[in-house]
């Protein structure tokens, strides 16, 4: 904390541990809050020194209405602060997280958030579109919020959403160039309505394989034709689909997460997958044993060099030494990658660190 006392006028700030939480005394959250020269703050794993919810730092820091960056990744950030404070900075913000140990409920629909000394009055209210030269003036309640949510390059939402902030983002993502773009099973109906073309990088959490239609349809979209597709980061944490992919092939992804396949359906995958770019494959509860990894070994020649596996494999799918150290050679063989290129994972580690391992925060 002294260091940060020493240090007003930050601009770039990410407090906290993916892993361990983080307890931040009230000293701490009024230093944070007068910095009002930040424009990226990430908070990862806090809470109160009690193990309750962090407020008064997001209510301050929108009032500056400085803030690019906002990611609230695995802690306990008071909701309703959390919904007034996007919503006040909705013109601003280019990345915006929302990853919460409690699911939040939001209500992101742009209306005015005046921010006050004691928090936020909101105002229905809205007000001509200002000329994109323009800087935006400081919120007063006389003064609304135009072209919402606009600047966003990057949204991932693990919240429920209020009705009329489903119904809003259904209209207006479509108008957005997002290069990343993260839902969950409470805002799968967003993925109907986004330009994917634009993206690099998508991530979905407990979605049904209806629910996966629009992507699948995308990425077949590309078949037969000489365009490529430019998806480079592909997590599907927890999702359910029973077939494998004929269109894996078509995807030269850098990153790639996939769960809950069986060892058939896991095999066609990986022989069909193209690894020429692949740095980052996590399987998190998938029957993978030495006979799948037979396949990726196979493709060895085709390996980046940076190419990375990450396992998270459920008791009952292990199979003997597939987790010890010594159970594979300093280099890539006919049968077994190299031992440095496995990492295994509990599921509970998985769902923290999947996001940073695959490059998305």
């Amino acid at each position: 904390m002294k260091i940060l006392i020493l240090c007003p006028n930050l601009v770039d700030l990410k407090l906290g541990d993916y892993i361990i939480w983080s307890k931040i005394c009230p000293d701490l959250t009024a230093v944070i809050a007068a910095m009002t020269q930040l424009r990226s703050l990430h908070l990862y794993r806090i809470q109160t020194e009690s193990g309750g919810f962090i407020s008064g730092i997001l209510s301050a820091l929108a009032m500056s209405g400085s803030l690019r960056e906002l990611v609230c990744y695995a802690g306990r950030i008071n909701e309703r602060e959390l919904s007034e404070a996007i919503r006040s900075l909705s013109r601003t913000l280019e990345v915006l997280v929302v990853e919460q140990v409690q699911t939040p409920f939001l209500d992101l629909f742009p209306v005015v958030a005046t921010p006050t000394v004691t928090g936020f009055t909101n105002l229905n209210v809205f007000v001509p579109e200002l000329p994109s030269s323009s800087p935006p003036p400081p919120l007063s309640p006389s003064t609304s919020l135009s072209n919402p949510f606009s600047r966003l390059t990057h949204l991932d939402l693990n919240a429920e959403l209020a009705p009329t902030s489903l119904e809003f983002f259904t209209s207006a993502l479509m108008g957005l160039n997002l290069f990343h773009l993260g839902l969950t099973s409470h805002t799968k109906v967003l993925l109907s309505h986004v330009n994917l073309n634009t993206l690099r990088s998508i991530s979905l959490f407990k979605f049904e394989q209806l629910d996966l239609k629009p992507l699948f349809d995308f990425i077949i979209s590309f078949n037969n034709t000489d365009n490529q597709c430019q998806l480079e980061t592909l997590s599907l944490l927890l999702c359910g689909y029973s077939s494998s992919w004929p269109n894996a092939p078509l995807l030269t992804l850098k990153r790639l997460q996939l769960s809950r396949l069986c060892r058939t359906e896991l095999m066609a995958f990986l022989s069909a997958l193209n690894l020429s770019r692949l740095e980052v494959l996590m399987l998190v509860q998938c029957q993978y044993d030495w006979t799948t990894e037979e396949i990726l070994a196979a493709k060895r020649v085709n390996f980046t060099q940076q190419l990375m596996v990450h396992l998270c494999l459920s008791d009952e799918d292990l199979v003997e030494g597939i987790q010890k150290a010594d159970s594979r050679a300093k280099e890539d063989t006919e049968a077994k990658l190299a031992a440095r290129r496995v990492r295994f994972y509990s599921l509970s580690d998985v769902l923290l660190m999947g996001k940073p391992l695959m490059g998305i925060i």
